[in-house]
């Protein structure tokens, strides 16, 4: 993964010495959700924030080429509630997960007089930096909260996978001295739960499947930005 990042930094680097490039700054705010296959465990959307830099580079008449490098949170609010044997019970908890992104966006941009509106969509990279969960149990008629860090790699089967890849939507609006608000949306295409397929018998021959784990991000917000260079 690392020569993965070094390998696009470097080409980067060669072709825009020749091309018109600009970098910004930006800030934002975003809904972050997940998909899985936890039935029993109902999922809402949590807030998060992101930060970082972007890139314009101009391929084209109307065609631009945005790389940047994100500081993103996401995660999900999660609540269960069972009843077993008689004793009801309630879950409700939170995850938040840190991650370094990498979007790389190609735009369609359409001139407005002054003002232009791009529409570009691309892949994103991005990796796990850290991230915890958060749950408040409450169980014959006591209150228990554990807050734990997450842990990332294969070492067993509760841990997620640290590296994530995506599809990036975006829909931007840029006025002519450098600011430009843009809508994303991300959606997540690499599984990240490590669990596997499973059966187990208990001592009365009654077989449990459990499913292989899918965990999928998903996450909309909206970026605030700043370019800096001349302005045509």
């Amino acid at each position: 993964m690392k020569t993965f990042f070094l390998s696009i930094v470097l080409c980067l680097l060669f072709y825009v010495s020749n091309a018109q490039l600009k970098f910004g700054i930006q800030a934002g705010a975003n809904m972050a959700s997940v998909k899985q296959n936890m039935h029993d465990v109902k999922n809402q959307a949590i807030s998060g924030f992101s930060a970082g830099i972007d890139a314009k580079i101009k391929l084209g008449k109307r065609i631009n080429f945005n790389p940047g490098l994100n500081y993103v949170v996401k995660g999900y609010q999660y609540n269960e509630a069972k009843n077993e044997d008689g004793d009801s019970y309630k879950t409700d908890g939170e995850q938040k997960i840190n991650y370094l992104e990498l979007p790389l966006i190609f735009s369609y941009n359409i001139s407005l007089k002054k003002y232009t509106i791009s529409v570009g969509a691309g892949p994103t990279i991005a990796t796990a930096l850290s991230g915890y969960y958060k749950e408040t149990n409450k169980i014959f008629g006591q209150t228990i909260t554990i807050k734990e860090n997450l842990q990332f790699g294969m070492v067993n089967n509760e841990q997620l996978k640290k590296r994530d890849i995506g599809a990036h939507f975006s829909l931007g609006f840029e006025i002519p001295k450098g600011f430009f608000v843009r809508l994303y949306y991300t959606h997540g295409l690499h599984n990240l739960g490590n669990g596997a397929e499973s059966n187990s018998t208990d001592q009365y021959g009654n077989t449990t499947y459990k499913p292989q784990d899918r965990y999928f991000n998903r996450n909309a917000g909206f970026m605030v930005g700043y370019y800096f260079g001349k302005r045509k």
